[in-house]
């Protein structure tokens, strides 16, 4: 949404940033407002493959690439998210969207746009511990929002197992399953050989290191039920409503004694029946509160969400909560996290599946507080089965498969993250080698690790479960091509062994693998095979909140300032980050030879000031004519100490040699080079990077070069080599010596919003 008239004030730009000017357009004009791209949460157009998340190699500082391919229908993306996990004091973050060379490698010198996120928000924003005020965790930034961090699954491995048999003929399908401890009880289920439902109850324990015990028979339900809803409370196991046969449902409520230190299961008891007779309910538990949500029976779907208090293993009386927000739907995802109860999914009467999303705070006594709409599943799903596909962390709900339209199973992994201030946003991917509705299990292995286990008839498939902070990048561009190949640079600054980032990746061989070079060098680009970074882009949709403030960006699509805003689960704003870059000014002085020549010097020939040949509407150029019979011509600027400015702690003097150059005739041995010298002065060595100038055609040359420990002093070099004659002349333009792209750290700031100040706000205003 940028804004007019344009910002004509003085303005300093990045190295080839041709618009920018060191005086305002005219004396005393109206200033308009900043150039502004408002950047919503918007659509997700690409989306993470999912085969299994690992970080990268820690401590290895390179630069890095992610290509996509822009889909069919779409030439604009607004923003992109990349899980980043910060070590030490971190790094600071350079993203650019850049175009593909058509060899599959990104043009890092022409990008498309470009924001540079500071450690300071890696650092404040995410967190590997938990989220801000999830359950115990105290450990959390301020700012460590849920919308921030999310979970991610690795690969799976495959182990063998005695599958908990329900009836005669072994395992039986639809038993609900139910976590508790380091337990998980299987109930009841559906014997196909013989047509009928069963009975049987058995459990199994959780080992640690991702093994399952075989099975325990405990009391069996004193009715064969399936499709059947079951929830574990602190002391009891409840098993409510069902499918006695094909064609009945059933009100009744049974409830056993649960102990989830030792797993063992009491005798059942009939308690008080639901008020409905339904079968494909679900339910959750919180204490000792039990909600029981939706259901079918024949063509009547229940809208309304029962709640009961289970003591001393009775239940007295079912309770109508708050009913759901749309349509009455069965076969929901619902789970307890924290201190919410969360309902997505499901599907009507007439079959139509939904993605909407509600939760509602749980309040001390166990009652609901009123429901609230949450973000839409990437993918519509219902529950094949009461209990299955759903799993919790203690931060996480985890959705693993389900059903979507046309009754077909699907791959996908959703997770939504929360906090004790409400929920993020669905992160998906796609898990499963083969869709499916599926049993799923999770266990704590510690603080910020879980195992997820997806069981079968003869095997389980766990895997871990890792926190994963999320960044959001903002990188709004237009006019893209569907079906051409774009790539994510990341390039960390100012980190060091003990202070650097690592980017979450997918473990699958993908079309488009995760590229990676050694950070500043211009050599040819590696694959990590067979990996590919878990990256998202989205669309510039007005959709969702507004996350970031993208401001003045340049010509070559470079904002100097971002700004990202912190929400809870309500809308609320927590606080905002925001980063300005700094001047990274050119060293040297006479970039433009607009004031003559003077402090530049020629070796083996002459400088002059010329406006024979001008580029970017400056009035003069540079001309260096060689005196011939040399084997080389050089301009020379003045010595530059590499002292003048701040690099970034722990950063090497990285510099980056930029210019334009005409050569009338072309010259095939032409260097923009870097002299270095000692604190005495004295020359240490060049770097260099020999390429040709075609004839009579203004090229912009650009190099990354590193100082020697030793340097103190650089000198820009333009050069001719090969024995230039007399007649090839060389004409520069706007050659300059800055610190390469980063060095420089941005301004950063951190704010959390104070609710318990005496002044507080009531909202916010563009100005």
């Amino acid at each position: 949404m940028p804004t007019t008239p344009a910002w004509e004030a003085a303005r300093n730009g990045f190295p080839g940033d041709l618009d920018a000017v060191n005086h305002a357009t005219q004396i005393n004009q109206h200033l308009g407002t900043h150039a502004i791209d408002c950047v919503y949460a918007g659509n997700a157009i690409v989306t993470p493959y999912g085969g299994g998340f690992l970080w990268s190699a820690s401590a290895t500082l390179n630069d890095h690439s992610q290509p996509f391919t822009m889909p069919a229908g779409h030439t604009a993306i607004g923003r992109i998210t990349v899980p980043i996990l910060a070590t030490g004091g971190a790094a600071d973050l350079v993203v650019s969207l850049c175009p593909d060379d058509g060899s599959g490698n990104p043009v890092i010198t022409s990008p498309l746009a470009t924001t540079t996120i500071p450690a300071d928000w890696f650092l404040n924003l995410s967190t590997v511990t938990g989220v801000v005020g999830a359950g115990e965790d105290t450990t959390a930034a301020p700012l460590a929002a849920p919308s921030f961090n999310s979970t991610a699954l690795t690969n799976t491995v495959t182990k063998n197992w005695n599958v908990p048999a329900v009836g005669p003929n072994g395992a039986g399908a639809y038993s609900a399953p139910v976590t508790s401890g380091n337990y998980a009880v299987f109930l009841g289920g559906y014997d196909a050989t013989n047509a009928t439902a069963e009975s049987a109850v058995a459990t199994v324990q959780y080992l640690g290191n991702q093994n399952l015990s075989g099975p325990t028979l405990q009391p069996s339900l004193p009715q064969a039920l399936y499709f059947a809803a079951a929830a574990a409370t602190s002391g009891a196991i409840v098993v409510a409503g069902g499918q006695p046969t094909t064609t009945t449902t059933t009100a009744n409520v049974w409830v056993a004694s649960w102990n989830n230190q030792t797993g063992q299961v009491g005798a059942w008891s009939k308690q008080t029946s639901l008020p409905v007779s339904v079968g494909q309910n679900t339910m959750a538990a919180y204490g000792d509160t039990v909600y029981m949500i939706g259901g079918i029976s024949g063509s009547t779907v229940n809208p309304n969400v029962y709640t009961a208090t289970v003591s001393n293993g009775q239940i007295g009386s079912w309770t109508v909560g708050p009913p759901l927000p749309g349509p009455p739907l069965f076969a929901q995802c619902a789970a307890v996290v924290g201190n919410w109860l969360i309902v997505a999914g499901g599907q009507d009467q007439p079959g139509n599946v939904y993605a909407t999303t509600y939760y509602s705070a749980i309040n001390a006594d166990g009652m609901l507080s009123g429901w609230r709409i949450g973000p839409n599943l990437p993918v519509p799903v219902y529950q094949g089965s009461p209990q299955w596909d759903v799993t919790v962390t203690d931060t996480a709900m985890i959705i693993v498969g389900g059903v979507t339209a046309g009754a077909t199973d699907t791959s996908a992994l959703q997770i939504l993250e929360t906090s004790a201030a409400g929920v993020g946003a669905w992160q998906q991917q796609n898990y499963l080698n083969t869709p499916a509705y599926t049993q799923v299990l999770a266990f704590p292995e510690s603080d910020a690790t879980w195992t997820v286990i997806v069981p079968s008839n003869s095997q389980f498939f766990p895997a871990s479960a890792y926190k994963m902070p999320l960044a959001s990048v903002p990188l709004p561009v237009s006019g893209l091509t569907a079906g051409a190949k774009y790539h994510v640079y990341l390039h960390q600054v100012g980190g060091d062994s003990s202070n650097f980032l690592q980017f979450g990746l997918e473990g699958s061989a993908l079309p488009d693998g995760f590229l990676f070079r050694p950070v500043y060098t211009t050599g040819a680009w590696s694959t990590d095979a067979p990996t590919a970074a878990v990256m998202a882009v989205f669309d510039q949709t007005a959709t969702g909140p507004l996350l970031h403030i993208w401001e003045d960006p340049s010509s070559i699509g470079t904002a100097p300032r971002a700004t990202t805003m912190v929400y809870d689960g309500g809308g609320k704003l927590l606080g905002l980050c925001e980063a300005t870059a700094m001047s990274n000014e050119a060293l040297n002085s006479n970039p433009t030879f607009t004031s003559g020549v003077s402090p530049w010097t020629a070796t083996n020939g002459a400088i002059t000031q010329s406006n024979a040949q001008t580029h970017g509407g400056l009035p003069f150029s540079g001309l260096l004519t060689p005196a011939g019979g040399s084997a080389q011509a050089y301009a020379s600027s003045e010595l530059l100490s590499l002292e003048t400015s701040n690099p970034a702690p722990g950063t090497p003097h990285w510099l980056t040699p930029a210019g334009w150059f005409y050569s009338p005739t072309g010259w095939a041995s032409f260097s923009l080079s870097v002299n270095w010298f000692d604190a005495g002065r004295n020359y240490l060595s060049t770097s260099s990077n020999t390429v040709t100038l075609p004839a009579a055609t203004w090229t912009n040359i650009s190099n990354a070069f590193q100082a020697p420990t030793t340097a103190a002093y650089a000198s820009l070099v333009p050069t001719e080599s090969g024995s230039p004659a007399a007649s090839n002349l060389l004409y520069l333009s706007n050659v300059t010596l800055t610190y390469a792209p980063g060095v420089v750290r941005p301004l950063s700031s951190v704010t959390a919003v104070d609710y318990n100040a005496a002044s507080q706000p009531v909202g916010t205003t563009q100005l």
